[in-house]
């Protein structure tokens, strides 16, 4: 064994040489857990403003998109040995969403026969109240034999119906054969005319239902009359409901504009 002043500095070489090396590394996250690298080396660049290497952001991608954010976490630990958290996910999915062109975000419908699911709502977030609007779209022998679809595609948008109507025309062509479902509201109704002219539009069963009802509430129905109508409108016979409807509400001057 050596001994003196040449075994200390020896070994007072090897213990700081660690200490001087870990100024000038950078940790990154990877599905090995975490890596130090040297701070010069390429690798050590943030990808998209984190520093996780680009396959384990695959892999957040791959599990944000797949599930819920806060389901990812889990998964990826079972599988990887790794913690993540579900904001870590969120922001990363966020990211490379961002990063990619709209087209590559958008997958090819199939040329055949498309029945498009179309609605909109509120959700209230940091910014305050804004719209958002979804569509799904689906082939006609997309159903299974217990009627549950098998396969469908969406396309959301957090914002103004003018930006999705943008997002679904690069999905759908206006020469589509194409089948609307709606609940009816105006937007939709004129943009359907717009653009998809020749399109067979459907108002969804629970708002056919509704609109007769709301038009007669308040007024004394013959026995059965409910049921009729929903009878009917499942047949397609929508000028005999209103008919019907005509025949009790345009009584009532208060009902007649509601017609």
């Amino acid at each position: 064994m050596a001994s003196g002043s040449s075994w200390v500095g020896r070994c007072w070489k090897r213990a700081s040489v660690p200490c001087r090396l870990r100024r000038e590394k950078i940790i990154i996250s990877s599905r090995f857990g975490l890596l130090a690298i040297a701070a010069t080396h390429a690798y050590s660049a943030p990808v998209l403003g984190t520093r996780n290497s680009p396959y384990l952001q695959e892999l957040l991608v791959l599990a944000g998109a797949t599930d819920v954010y806060a389901a990812a976490p889990e998964l990826l630990e079972r599988l990887l040995r790794i913690h993540v958290s579900p904001s870590a996910v969120y922001r990363v999915t966020r990211a490379v969403g961002e990063a990619l062109p709209a087209a590559a975000l958008l997958e090819p419908v199939p040329d055949e026969p498309l029945y498009l699911q179309v609605d909109g709502s509120l959700v209230f977030t940091d910014a305050g109240w804004q719209e958002v609007k979804v569509g799904r779209g689906f082939a006609r022998d997309a159903f299974t034999g217990e009627g549950q679809l098998a396969s469908s595609q969406y396309c959301a948008v957090l914002g103004p119906h003018t930006a999705f109507e943008q997002q679904v025309e690069q999905l759908v062509p206006a020469t589509r054969d194409l089948v609307f479902l709606s609940d009816g509201a105006r937007w939709i109704e004129q943009w359907a005319e717009r653009t998809y002219p020749k399109a067979v539009k459907i108002l969804d069963f629970y708002h056919a239902v509704e609109h007769p009802a709301a038009a007669v509430q308040g007024l004394v129905l013959p026995a059965g009359w409910r049921e009729r109508q929903r009878a009917l409108l499942l047949e397609s016979q929508w000028e005999q409901v209103l008919t019907h409807v005509a025949q009790l509400a345009g009584t009532v001057p208060a009902r007649r504009a509601d017609l």
